[in-house]
C-alpha cells in the first residue's frame, strides 16, 4: 500500500485579473490525515475539477482575506457540494473575523436564498484570532495580520500539520509580520505582484530580494504575479507557482 506523501498542489496561482491565463488563488494540501484548501478564488471550482480533485475529501477551507480572487469561489463550491457531489461529511471554513457573515453575504449576492437552504452536510465557520494558534484536529493554524486593503481583513497564514509547516503571506505589501510568519517554515508561499515598482497593497520583487536574508524558511515560492512580474520571469531567482504544479514535502 502506497503511503500518502504530504504535498501541496497549486490549483490556482494567478492574480485577480487572470494574468497569463492563470486561475485565481487556491492551494490544495494533501496530508496523511486530511485534505484542505488554502483560499478558494472565484475560478477555483473550475480549476479543482480540471485537476480532478476529489471535492468530498476536502475537510477544511482556510481563507486569507475577503477579496473575490481569494474567496469568491465558495458559493460555487458549497452549492456544488449540495447539488452535484451529494456531500455528507462536514465542511468547515476558517477565516478572519466575520467569516460566516462575509460568506453568507457573498452567497446571497450571487444566488439569492442559497445561504439558507437545508444543506445535507454540516457547514461550519470558525473565526481565527490574530497571532493565536487554532487547533483543528491535527492541523494548527495561526493568522498574522498583513498590509493590504483593510476592508478585506488581510492575513497571512501559518499552517502546521503532519510534521510540515506551510506559510502563506496572502496579499500584502512588505510588512514586518512576514519575518515571523516565515520563521522555520518548510515552504513560504509569497505573493509578488510587481517587479521593481513599489506600490501599496502588494509585494514587489525588489523588496523581496532586499529582505530575503531575513526570511528563515526552507523554500520560497512566488504566486499572484502581475503582468510586470510575468514579463520579467526570466530574471526571477525563486520558483514560481504554476497552476497544477505540485510540491512534495
Amino acid at each position: 500500500m502506497n503511503q500518502i506523501r504530504n504535498s501541496i498542489q497549486f490549483i490556482g496561482s494567478g492574480d485577480a485579473f487572470a494574468s497569463a491565463g492563470k486561475f485565481n488563488t487556491c492551494f490544495h494540501v494533501v496530508c496523511k490525515t486530511h485534505n484542505f484548501l488554502i483560499d478558494c478564488g472565484a475560478s477555483s471550482l473550475i480549476a479543482l475539477k480540471k485537476f480532478e480533485i476529489n471535492l468530498n475529501q476536502i475537510d477544511y477551507i482556510f481563507l486569507s482575506h475577503f477579496h473575490g480572487d481569494h474567496f469568491g469561489g465558495l458559493p460555487f463550491f458549497i452549492l456544488d457540494a449540495q447539488f452535484v457531489q451529494n456531500r455528507k461529511n462536514p465542511l468547515t471554513i476558517i477565516g478572519p473575523a466575520t467569516v460566516q457573515e462575509r460568506v453568507t453575504e457573498l452567497m446571497e449576492a450571487m444566488f439569492k436564498g442559497s445561504s439558507s437552504i437545508p444543506f445535507n452536510f454540516a457547514l461550519n465557520f470558525i473565526d481565527a484570532t490574530d497571532f493565536t494558534a487554532l487547533k483543528i484536529d491535527d492541523i494548527e493554524v495561526t493568522y498574522y495580520p498583513v498590509t493590504h486593503s483593510p476592508e478585506s481583513c488581510p492575513h497571512g497564514l501559518r499552517v502546521n500539520t503532519n510534521g510540515i509547516t506551510i506559510a502563506y503571506t496572502g496579499d500584502t505589501e512588505w510588512t514586518e509580520t512576514i519575518v515571523d510568519l516565515s520563521e522555520g517554515a518548510d515552504l513560504l508561499i509569497m505573493e509578488c505582484y510587481n517587479y521593481l515598482k513599489e506600490s501599496k497593497l502588494h509585494m514587489s520583487y525588489k523588496l523581496l530580494v532586499e529582505n530575503e536574508a531575513r526570511l528563515k524558511s526552507t523554500k520560497i515560492m512566488l504566486t499572484h504575479l502581475g503582468d510586470d512580474m510575468i514579463q520579467n520571469a526570466d530574471k526571477i531567482k525563486f520558483d514560481i507557482c504554476s497552476d497544477g504544479g505540485i510540491f512534495h514535502f
